[in-house]
């Protein structure tokens, strides 16, 4: 405080925003809001979710791991495996890409994750999205059409605390 101002004057002092500051900020909010509603754009990350998505590479390594997997287990047809991915949506979309692209099926393909942004997500191939809410708090409510079933499951829990870590060991089980 100044030696002129009186307590009544600092107190009325409300912190503002410059004209190039609000802009900027608006802009920032504006391009978030359309990025959610566009159909052709990832969500983005959302840290407080935990939400660090692959890089391109991380996914081609995983994607080819996910592929050889699944034509070990069904050679003749690699597309009917049922796969799970467990909290790595950025995997299952990628994943789901290139099974697309090759004109594969992905009906098998399920994302079990706790982000619900990506249940009404559509990526313009107009083909089924297989999203399944699942939060790690609660490991036994799971699909009842995937208990069982699936052949392959891969899981990037959010968190590294023990309960995170052992609710995520007990869906996948």
């Amino acid at each position: 405080m100044l030696a002129n101002e009186t307590v009544e004057d600092s107190d009325d002092d409300v912190p503002q925003l410059s004209a190039h500051a609000l802009a900027a900020l608006e802009e920032f909010y504006t391009d978030q809001h359309q990025q959610e509603k566009s159909a052709s754009v990832q969500p983005a990350e959302d840290w407080n979710l935990s939400q660090f998505w692959y890089n391109e590479a991380t996914c081609e390594t995983l994607a080819t791991e996910v592929e050889a997997c699944c034509r070990e287990q069904n050679p003749n047809s690699p597309s009917e495996v049922i796969v799970a991915f467990v909290s790595c949506p950025t995997l299952y979309l990628h994943v789901r890409k290139l099974r697309l692209n090759k004109q594969q099926s992905v009906d098998n393909l399920h994302l079990l994750e706790f982000d619900t942004r990506f249940a009404s997500w559509d990526d313009s191939y107009q083909s089924r999205f297989n999203f399944h809410r699942y939060d790690f708090r609660e490991p036994e409510k799971l699909p009842a059409n995937l208990l069982g079933k699936c052949s392959l499951v891969i899981a990037d829990p959010p968190f590294l605390s023990e309960e995170c870590l052992r609710s995520t060991a007990f869906s996948i089980q």
